[in-house]
């Protein structure tokens, strides 16, 4: 039993120092790199993307064959603008 853990840490121990030195050595690759600035949406711009739907269920297609009208599983959501 003394054996298997001592082997084990032993790994355990290898894989986070080989772990911490790729992290390390990719540190130092991208220390110069920034990211580009994200324009904020804002209401009075046209949206150019498709409109997405986010469910709680991972069913696809959300409302499937069966349904006759516009039901979604989980519920629905409206608002005014």
């Amino acid at each position: 039993m003394d054996d298997a853990i001592t082997v084990l840490g032993l790994v355990v121990v290898i894989g986070t120092l080989v772990v911490v030195a790729m992290v390390v050595v990719s540190m130092l690759f991208t220390s110069g790199t920034k990211c580009g600035k994200v324009e904020p949406y804002t209401l009075d711009k046209e949206w150019k993307h498709n409109p997405q739907l986010f469910s709680a269920t991972d069913i696809e297609p959300v409302a499937g064959p069966e349904h006759e009208h516009d039901d979604a599983i989980g519920g629905s959501a409206s608002g005014k603008w």
